[in-house]
């Protein structure tokens, strides 16, 4: 049985928007994984609550689920981290740093700009 869970007003709020390129989450929660030295089995079983290894892999490869919240939630808090390394500004860095800048989309290279913009904008005024 599925213990019932509390919300968490502090918690960020994941919409449909953060979820629209499964494939960036998918990588991260197997890199995530595999740097803890986990194999499937040892995440499920610390993860409890019933889950399966078939889930584990489904939603590592991204595309055979749309994934929920609150799997995500535990199978980085098995991993002893939270929902941040999953954030649209850290996966867009992470893509940056991996694939490069001029591999982005239009639409991730205009979000990655307006971060870099509003990173610049806090250093000039706190110089």
């Amino acid at each position: 049985m599925k213990e019932e869970r509390i919300e968490n007003p502090g918690m960020p709020e994941l919409t449909p928007k953060h979820w629209r390129d499964q494939k960036l989450i998918a990588a991260e929660l197997r890199r995530l994984r595999e740097a803890a030295g986990m194999s499937r089995e040892d995440l499920v079983e610390k993860m409890g609550n019933g889950y399966t290894v078939e889930l584990i892999s489904q939603y590592e490869d991204g595309s055979q689920v749309i994934m929920e919240t609150w799997p995500v939630i535990d199978m980085l808090s098995a991993l002893h981290t939270d929902l941040s390394m999953v954030s649209p500004q850290r996966l867009l860095g992470r893509m940056c740093i991996t694939n490069g800048y001029a591999e982005l989309t239009d639409e991730s290279r205009r979000a990655v700009d307006q971060i870099i913009g509003l990173i610049l904008k806090g250093q000039a005024r706190n110089p």
